[in-house]
């Protein structure tokens, strides 16, 4: 029934998003994941990365399909490819399996994340604002894929304002 769209419900999820830089000459790059399972109404609260959710085959796997992606949508500027991956699933080779969810075509609040994993790939760390900038100008991206070499371990969390006499609602 061409009418019908289903989609999978995984109840016991991760959230790893894999950010991307791409450039109008067809040069993309995944400049790692971020995890941001942790929320709360909907909202992230912990974004962190390395991701304590995937495994390596994963993440090689994601960055792979992220870059797929992008390539084939013509995708130019920063970006974020974000998956599901169910917790409760295993393949034949003892991982999870995981989802393409949708594509932010924009840089996200959470960039500083991917930043800090990348702060050695530049002498002053990496601008992902003036990369997104420069690509916008028509340059070319200043690395490719075996330039991006992640370190260390990097969170962010956020701190919202509720109302507690207000059943929790966001202020």
């Amino acid at each position: 029934n061409r009418g019908l769209f289903a989609e999978r419900l995984v109840e016991n999820a991760a959230h790893v998003e894999m950010q991307i830089a791409a450039d109008q000459y067809g040069n993309v790059v995944c400049l790692g994941e971020r995890d941001c399972t942790a929320q709360r109404q909907h909202q992230k609260v912990v974004e962190e990365s390395p991701s304590p959710n995937i495994t390596e085959r994963m993440r090689k796997g994601m960055q792979e399909a992220a870059i797929k992606i992008a390539k084939a949508a013509k995708y130019s500027g920063i970006g974020t490819v974000e998956f599901i991956v169910d917790l409760d699933s295993q393949t034949r080779h003892g991982d999870q399996e995981y989802y393409f969810m949708e594509i932010n075509p924009r840089l996200q609040v959470e960039h500083t994340v991917t930043e800090g994993q990348l702060a050695a790939l530049a002498p002053d760390g990496l601008d992902m604002v003036g990369i997104m900038i420069d690509v916008a100008q028509g340059k070319p991206l200043p690395f490719t894929q075996s330039d991006i070499k992640p370190k260390g371990h990097t969170i962010e969390v956020r701190v919202y304002a509720e109302d507690p006499n207000k059943n929790f609602e966001p202020q």
